[in-house]
């Protein structure tokens, strides 16, 4: 006589052993890990390399500047004009001026 015979739908399951089950659960969890924790602040990664550009190469406040100005105009069909002059400008603070324009 044989062994009784039970229905496909009765199988026991198989168990996982408790290995493959915490190699799995690893595994999930580095793949769900933030990157941005391991690879920490973006700023470190320009540490020492680039130089920072600020400040100013001479400062301006208190100097005086002198600027030489020249203009023509081609407009004209009868006449030419040809202007020239200079232009002084006083510099109270990095952001402020006060300037004068003469013109011959």
């Amino acid at each position: 006589m044989s062994a009784p015979r039970r229905h496909p739908r009765h199988r026991a399951p198989a168990a996982a052993p408790a290995a493959s089950r915490l190699a799995l659960a690893l595994a999930l969890a580095l793949a769900l890990w933030p990157a941005g924790a391991l690879a920490g602040n973006k700023a470190d990664a320009f540490e020492g390399k680039i130089r920072p550009v600020s400040g100013q190469l001479y400062g301006k406040a208190g100097r005086f500047e002198l600027t030489p100005l020249g203009l023509l105009s081609l407009n004209d069909a009868f006449f030419t004009k040809y202007f020239g002059g200079a232009k002084l400008t006083y510099h109270a603070s990095e952001f402020f001026s006060a300037g004068l324009a003469f013109f011959f």
